[in-house]
């Protein structure tokens, strides 16, 4: 994009957009196990914490505090993040990776450390 004069300010990109429901699905059809989700509050309880944690928690280096992973979770769930106008093919037709393809990577990965991992 760097080369591209023509290009817009920002430019949207997306590869394979899923959600929990269908990551725990791929998941079960991965392992065998089954993986459900799991009600852990709402975006506005979460975010609820997550002020309160960076507010009370010790001033820190972290380069990923507690609070900003909880912060990421609220922006991911509640739609805030997802990219309005994707343009995935502004620079030609690309094979994305699938989460699936990730996820069963780690997996295969995972199983050369613990053969138990993968069934």
């Amino acid at each position: 994009m760097a080369l591209d004069p023509d290009a817009p300010r920002v430019v949207g990109i997306a590869g394979d957009r899923v959600t929990a429901r269908s990551v725990a699905q791929t998941m079960s059809e991965l392992t065998g196990t089954p993986f459900k989700l799991q009600f852990a509050g709402t975006t506005g309880t979460l975010s609820l914490l997550g002020k309160a944690v960076r507010r009370f928690s010790a001033t820190t280096d972290a380069a990923f505090p507690a609070w900003q992973g909880m912060q990421y979770f609220v922006s991911m769930f509640s739609g805030e993040a997802q990219l309005r106008h994707v343009d995935n093919d502004r620079y030609g037709d690309h094979d994305w990776t699938s989460v699936r393809d990730v996820l069963a990577a780690h997996l295969a990965s995972q199983a050369e450390v613990s053969p138990a991992v993968v069934k």
